[in-house]
């Protein structure tokens, strides 16, 4: 009988707890550092030497806010295709890239 009483209480107090948590984490101020970063991803990458190499859906990029190692800035940029073979010229789907400096920049509407 006594169970049946604590089983509310306690799913109460989860719940107190799990929505008050992140709004004392979110009052502290921000922690601020310094980085820089890359990394890069390709979906399908096929290398057969001299004979044929293909990169297909192949994302890259970078950022650094450390000032030290230059100005503040972030980079990305994504090819859908990329061919080469013994055969025949490279083919390739021109790059969509896009690339930011200084501060904090925004587009469209304000969330």
């Amino acid at each position: 009988m006594r169970k049946s009483r604590l089983v509310p209480v306690v799913a109460a107090a989860a719940l107190v707890a799990a929505t008050t948590a992140p709004a004392q984490a979110q009052s502290e101020p921000a922690v601020t550092g310094v980085g820089t970063t890359t990394g890069a991803l390709t979906l399908l990458g096929l290398d057969a030497g001299e004979l044929v190499t293909l990169d297909l859906l192949t994302d890259a990029g970078s950022a650094n806010i450390d000032e030290a190692t230059g100005p503040r800035s972030a980079a990305a940029q994504i090819a859908a295709l990329a061919l080469d073979t013994a055969a025949t010229d490279p083919v390739s789907v021109p790059l969509v890239s896009v690339s930011s400096t200084g501060e904090e920049q925004t587009a469209g509407e304000e969330v």
